[in-house]
């Protein structure tokens, strides 16, 4: 298997680390290959939990807001390690929890991926972008995505507290405008993400024609995960929503609009499956606002080390990494990776990897004797401590 969904067409040729980059790609391409359990490369992309602070407070959120109490990595956790990972990196994903525009660093995160060469993917929820931080982010973006749950101000503002619908829309439109202008190497997109929830997911197709209107790229739209009884209400059906669904596969079609939306939750045959090797544990890594490393965004707080502790190299090839690696190459996949989607792939639906239901729920056990989507959310389902 080709590792085809890495940005790494947008690189940049003139920068000094660009070389370096693509040789370690040549690299991962052949480690995983074949497999290896011990790496001589480093990881193509980072997840990098920069902080867990956020200015709104939207009703999906695992976490209570506001919150004095979050965790925010400090620069020189992330300056002690820079240096050994950005020079092959390909791309950055600044936070999966947090607003990564509240981290108090992140103008010289910016800067530090301008000069090694690094892509930045950027999720957002569009609310802090101004002209100066839209210029910064441009010249490494690779895709930035905005978070928009409603095309009905009033549905929006109910979701996202604390958000104004008129400011982000105004924001994602200079974002568009500016993109356009200055004409970047990196040729970035830009998309709409959505929360797909029964207040909601009848504006989907309203979703993709506001995209269309204002020059956005892509729509991308995934179910709810849930965290409280109540919220298990929001997850929507399968007979609710496959009308839905068929109207913006076909908007998106005519309207020339990228989509990556969740499909119904209507089941799938084992024998619609092709089955293949996570690439992640050869590719990624997962580093938490406390320096502790995860080997895949399903860790359920299973670390593989810290980098306050150890050398990334070191962590990297430790032996909790290697006997996941070998697990999978033997085709006995242990830990949160035995049964988890993520080792198979569909051709005949909008999705990659099958969805189930029961991982939605607040009360999902990630149970490893049946297939499921993955255990993504298991990173939400902890509860993190600061290192001293």
């Amino acid at each position: 298997m080709t590792i085809d969904y890495l940005y790494s067409d947008k690189l940049d040729p003139d920068n000094e680390f660009h070389q370096r980059k693509l040789e370690n790609l040549e690299n991962i391409q052949r480690a995983y290959a074949r497999k290896a359990a011990i790496l001589k490369i480093d990881p193509a992309r980072l997840t990098l939990q920069t902080t867990e602070k956020c200015n709104l407070a939207c009703i999906m959120c695992n976490i209570r807001r506001p919150n004095k109490n979050l965790l925010e990595m400090p620069y020189r956790t992330f300056e002690g390690i820079k240096k050994d990972i950005l020079p092959t990196l390909v791309e950055l994903h600044p936070t999966n929890i947090g607003e990564p525009l509240c981290s108090k660093w992140f103008g010289k995160l910016c800067r530090d991926l301008g000069h090694y060469g690094v892509l930045l993917d950027l999720t957002t929820n569009g609310t802090l972008l101004t002209k100066e931080r839209i210029l910064n982010i441009l010249p490494i973006l690779a895709d930035m995505k905005i978070s928009v749950d409603s095309t009905k101000k009033e549905t929006f503002e109910s979701i996202r507290k604390g958000a104004i619908f008129e400011r982000v829309i105004k924001n994602i439109e200079l974002a568009v405008k500016l993109r356009d202008h200055m004409r970047c190497p990196s040729a970035p997109t830009i998309s709409i993400q959505m929360t797909l929830m029964r207040n909601n997911f009848r504006d989907l197709p309203e979703m993709i024609e506001l995209a269309h209107r204002i020059g956005v790229d892509r729509v991308k739209a995934f179910h709810i995960f849930s965290y409280s009884k109540e919220m298990d209400g929001q997850i929507i059906i399968n007979e609710e929503y496959e009308e839905v669904h068929r109207c913006a596969l076909s908007l998106g079609k005519r309207l020339g609009i990228s989509l990556e939306i969740a499909e119904p939750f209507n089941g799938f045959e084992k024998s619609t499956l092709i089955e293949r090797v996570c690439p992640l544990l050869w590719v990624e890594t997962f580093i938490d606002v406390n320096g502790d490393v995860y080997p895949c965004h399903s860790h359920g707080g299973d670390k593989a080390g810290s980098i306050i502790d150890s050398r990334f190299e070191e962590i990297w090839n430790s032996p909790f990494y290697v006997r996941l690696r070998k697990k999978l190459k033997r085709g006995k996949p242990t830990w949160h990776c035995a049964g988890c989607g993520m080792n198979f792939k569909k051709v005949d639906r909008n999705q990659a990897v099958p969805y189930d239901i029961k991982n939605f729920k607040c009360d999902r056990t990630y149970d490893t004797d049946r297939i499921r989507w993955s255990s993504r959310m298991k990173q939400f389902d902890i509860v993190r401590k600061a290192r001293n």
